[in-house]
């Protein structure tokens, strides 16, 4: 297996011009054509960099190699995250293995880490037989050759990052500046098991702040699907699905994001953002929605055009 990186950050090394979305487009866009044709997609991102992303690996290489357009000089590197994906798959028959036995027999087929799903019950940590494999792909494969079986694999979309201080989405504990909180009860956090009614720090709703039924929850999920799926930023996807949500278009599942309906079709443009990810939680799997009844078709009423007078002899 030889994998490329498709995406690639375009950066400019010259102080003078620190941002290449400065100089002309019809200079950049004949130098990049001079290197690599036509290529797939071209974006500016916030930062004045551009990201680029080839459909042919001597195109990849030859970007790779390149340090000026025109006379600017430039860095051009892989972007850090949209060249690699994460794939889940639930194979009882790999549980005698180890991880370093499964990724010494799949690297040949992108596979470059395995981690095997651990939970936790009654103070006891059960291993499953379900496991996350990293690729080297920016999609993962329909199906993996395990050995003498194929073994279908399906995206892996991790939970909402919830920060365990505050409680609030979007953020981890060590990055937070907030007060703590209790999850139970969104007050001050207290020591003790905690015994106030339920209240939701997000919604205010009357449940915990780490229930999966929360309709926060679902809308951050959501914007995780979205993220990932689309290779967007955060903040990007975040602002499509608060978008539905503001339009009356709620009620979009993760599970419609991932099947790609009319919904889910928006822009593919990225930022430097996108090179952050969350920190990985355990998959919970979607519920399906049921499709909407199609409406009856309106009953027209039938009209008899008069006869045509005859004409006189």
């Amino acid at each position: 297996f030889h994998s490329w990186p498709r995406f690639l950050i375009i950066h400019s090394t010259n102080p003078k011009v620190p941002k290449l979305t400065a100089i002309s487009p019809f200079l950049f866009y004949k130098g990049i054509q001079g290197i690599a044709g036509e290529p797939k997609q071209l974006s500016p991102l916030a930062s004045g960099d551009f990201l680029i992303e080839v459909d042919k690996e001597t195109h990849s290489r030859n970007l790779l190699k390149t340090t000026s357009i025109g006379n600017i000089p430039i860095q051009i590197t892989p972007h850090k995250t949209l060249n690699s994906c994460k794939g889940m798959i639930k194979c009882p028959a790999l549980n005698p293995c180890t991880e370093d036995e499964i990724v010494e027999n799949l690297q040949s087929q992108g596979v470059t880490s395995v981690r095997r799903l651990i939970i936790r019950k009654d103070n006891t940590e059960i291993k499953t037989s379900t496991y996350i494999l990293e690729f080297s792909l920016p999609e993962p494969p329909e199906k993996l050759t395990v050995a003498y079986f194929k073994q279908p694999v399906t995206p892996y979309y991790p939970n909402p990052l919830r920060c365990y201080n505050c409680q609030i989405f979007g953020h981890h504990k060590s990055k937070c500046n907030r007060s703590p909180i209790c999850g139970k009860c969104a007050q001050p956090a207290h020591e003790g098991d905690c015994t106030n009614p339920l209240l939701c720090v997000n919604c205010k709703g009357n449940h915990s702040s780490f229930f999966k039924q929360c309709r926060k929850w679902t809308i951050e999920k959501e914007i995780v699907a979205i993220r990932i799926k689309q290779k967007i930023s955060f903040p990007e996807a975040r602002r499509i699905v608060e978008a539905r949500y503001i339009s009356g278009s709620a009620g979009i599942s993760c599970a419609d994001v991932v099947r790609g309906g009319p919904q889910a079709k928006v822009s593919t443009s990225a930022s430097v953002e996108t090179q952050c990810s969350p920190e990985d939680f355990l998959c919970i799997s979607d519920t399906n929605q049921t499709p909407a009844k199609p409406s009856s078709p309106k009953k027209t009423a039938n009209i008899t055009k008069p006869a045509s007078p005859k004409k006189p002899a």
